[in-house]
């Protein structure tokens, strides 16, 4: 996977850039890149465009392997397993070296979530590269076992004065009962985690997760209750799916007491096995997928929540459902707020990291 190859990749450097200026480099994370270029390079009132004002810096939004356009195999239902075998966390951490070895400037890796534990990881094994990042809500720990989503969600729903709506959505779930063409194909755990969706999508879209259109919500899409779709077709979602089932984990289970507002059989370990035969039938009896992802050694090889890399600046929030995979704790808001949101707490947040960003630039030597 290495040579000369033609790279299409978003960069705005016109409006603000001075002779040695920093570069921003935007991850996108487990997405096409598309939107999120959009969004931080059109948008002249986003933080970026903030960075690039104090530091006449250029801004780059990158796209993580095996996502949207930077597919080295087409990625679908029917893409053999051994055609994922480029798609780990470490290889994919090689690329912006690889990139970034042409430019003699301070590169600032800055992410949120996953990216933001690439941000992270890019800092602690490329100094040389990477000389800040900015780690918004950093999942730095894989993890197959973990209870503490849908007990963060609790916390929040009753922090900001939802407790009795949190309530009544635990009667809806213990009651409801809903079989639509094509249930039969499904486990106490699917039917769990659907009914879960009104917790664990509050952050997205119900309809994009299940590929369903009951109500007719999404004008772009076909009404459609259909659930014997039992694999998901869409690219992104195969690829991290991959990634989860390998090396990252399945990390959702119920809330411990006294925070039962979900299923019992919500991702139990039967269910995460279960859910990766289903969407890779096979790959784990034929060995190319492990029994269960491999996280304790995707923890070794990065330092998990141990990891500490100097010249990073890490923000999460006290409400964030995946706080249990960072380092430490704010208070008051939620998962990647200061990078998606435009509140005092957010914006207290980048101003915090420009004034360490000050200092970090003014110490950066050329190696």
């Amino acid at each position: 996977m290495a040579g000369p190859n033609p790279l299409q990749l978003p960069i705005d450097h016109n409006n603000y850039y001075r002779r040695g200026g920093p570069v921003f480099v935007r991850d996108a994370g487990k997405s096409n890149a598309e939107p999120t270029a959009q969004r931080y390079l059109g948008d002249s009132s986003s933080y970026l465009v903030d960075f690039l004002r104090e530091f006449h810096g250029v801004k780059i939004v990158w796209e993580h392997r095996y996502f949207g356009d930077s597919v080295p195999f087409p990625v679908n239902l029917t893409t053999p397993w051994e055609q994922f075998e480029y798609l780990t966390t470490l290889q994919a951490l090689e690329d912006i070296p690889a990139f970034a070895q042409a430019f003699r400037h301070p590169h600032t890796r800055v992410g949120c979530s996953y990216a933001g534990a690439r941000a992270v990881f890019s800092r602690a094994k490329h100094p040389e590269t990477f000389h800040a990042a900015y780690a918004s809500s950093a999942t730095v720990e894989a993890e197959n076992n973990g209870n503490m989503y849908f007990q963060q969600v609790y916390r929040g729903m009753v922090g900001y004065g939802y407790e009795n709506c949190t309530q009544s959505l635990r009667q809806i779930v213990q009651h409801s009962l809903f079989f639509s063409p094509g249930a039969e194909y499904n486990t106490h755990a699917d039917f769990a985690g659907a009914l879960a969706t009104i917790y664990n999508k509050f952050q997205g879209i119900i309809n994009k997760s299940f590929q369903t259109n009951c109500a007719g919500q999404n004008s772009s899409m076909p009404i459609s209750c259909d659930l014997s779709q039992t694999r998901a077709p869409d690219p992104a979602l195969i690829s991290w799916a991959w990634t989860l089932c390998s090396e990252w984990g399945l990390g959702l289970g119920p809330a411990p007491e006294p925070y039962p507002i979900v299923s019992k059989y919500i991702l139990s370990h039967d269910s995460r096995a279960n859910l990766c035969n289903i969407q890779f039938p096979g790959a784990i009896d034929a060995g190319a997928l492990p029994a269960q992802p491999e996280a304790a050694q995707l923890n070794q090889a990065t330092g998990g929540r141990h990891v500490r890399p100097s010249n990073t600046f890490w923000t999460v929030g006290e409400f964030d459902p995946w706080r249990s995979r960072t380092p430490l704790t704010g208070t008051g808001t939620e998962h990647c707020y200061d990078l998606r949101v435009s509140s005092p707490s957010a914006h207290t947040a980048r101003m915090r990291f420009v004034d360490n960003l000050r200092t970090w630039l003014s110490e950066w030597r050329p190696m």
